[in-house]
């Protein structure tokens, strides 16, 4: 299966450029952190989701920029031997190791990293409404320092676009994005998105550049504040979120148990879930869907060709490490494929 959300705009901040995306190998493990870690398990494991998600994020910035040369790229890379200066510092204090790791995953997840508030966190979060078509999220990332870095994507039944690049706040407090690739070759435009702070949320006012970044999407406009945490998270109040790891990557689920239904989504092909709970509360029974996949459907659904039907069964009140079994189909057909999987700790 290749599942991929429809619009989604994600601000990091500007960090300092190749840094190795995968975890520590302990058969070789150097200096006091890199020997405490990997004598520690939850550290060994802690390590290797930091690997995780900075290799999937640098995938994704290179893919938006169309060069893995460019300024945003480097700024990310410089960002991640930034970070790991920083956790070297704590040596063999597991306990100081374990922090900055989480403090990295915070970052990772658009949440505020837990240090010395800065101007830059009225921005931290996601926003945006997933269920658009074209929708769009924008999910911001803080770094060292006042600088950014913006991700967007956008996709909807007859458009898809990414582009990313580098900004900084102004005199204004606005946060003001140099995206790359260009806005296309119209005769004075500027490169320069503007993004806005808002009591409810983050705004792009109208300019060239909004209009034109993205061909026929024009990204001005309001886009309410999600909740921190990853794209298109909303937990409800009274709700439970369930994390997994699973044939198709990491899912996390919001189970609204009010109104019984349920949203989740599995980055690793940024894709997303709806449905239902069962009428027992073991299991869910909806729908997947991504902006790109192997077999289209003949028509589209959540603003997509690209989408299936699915069931997850799972024990009472899971826990970490109980397992859950899947199915899933293309398209509307009745689902047959393995979509297995284990709940995890979470974030």
């Amino acid at each position: 299966m290749t599942l991929r959300p429809a619009v989604a705009v994600l601000v990091l901040l500007l960090w300092p450029a190749a840094v190795p995306a995968a975890s520590i190998d302990c058969a070789r493990a150097a200096g006091p952190s890199e020997k405490a870690i990997c004598a520690d398990r939850p550290l060994v494991r802690l390590d290797a989701e930091v690997a995780r998600e900075f290799s999937r994020l640098l995938e994704d910035v290179s893919e938006a920029a169309g060069t893995a040369a460019s300024p945003a790229v480097a700024a990310l890379r410089d960002s991640q031997r930034a970070w790991l200066r920083q956790r070297d510092a704590c040596g063999a204090d597991a306990g100081c190791l374990a922090r900055e790791y989480r403090r990295r995953l915070a970052v990772f997840a658009r949440k505020p990293d837990g240090g010395v508030p800065l101007s830059v966190d009225a921005y931290v979060g996601q926003f945006g409404d997933p269920d658009a078509d074209p929708a769009v999220t924008i999910g911001v990332m803080r770094g060292p320092g006042n600088d950014l870095l913006a991700l967007v994507e956008a996709a909807g039944d007859d458009t898809a676009c990414r582009i990313v690049g580098i900004g900084r706040l102004d005199g204004q407090g606005r946060l003001t994005v140099m995206v790359e690739p260009g806005p296309g070759p119209g005769p004075g435009i500027d490169p320069a998105m503007t993004i806005e702070a808002t009591p409810s949320g983050v705004t792009i006012p109208p300019s060239a550049v909004a209009a034109a970044a993205c061909g026929r999407v024009d990204l001005a406009g309001d886009y309410p504040r999600q909740g921190a945490g990853r794209p298109g998270l909303v937990v409800p109040d009274g709700g439970l979120r369930l994390d997994l790891i699973t044939d198709f990557g990491p899912v996390t689920l919001a189970l609204d148990l009010e109104r019984r239904t349920v949203a989740g989504f599995y980055p690793d092909y940024r894709g997303r879930i709806v449905g239902a709970l069962t009428e027992d509360g073991r299991g869910i029974t909806g729908e997947w869907f991504q902006p790109a996949g192997d077999g289209p459907c003949a028509t589209a659904r959540h603003g997509t060709m690209h989408w299936g039907r699915l069931v997850f069964t799972y024990p009472d009140r899971p826990v970490a490490g109980d397992r859950m079994t899947g199915r899933w189909s293309y398209c509307d057909a009745a689902p047959s494929r393995p979509w297995n999987g284990q709940f995890d700790d979470g974030p």
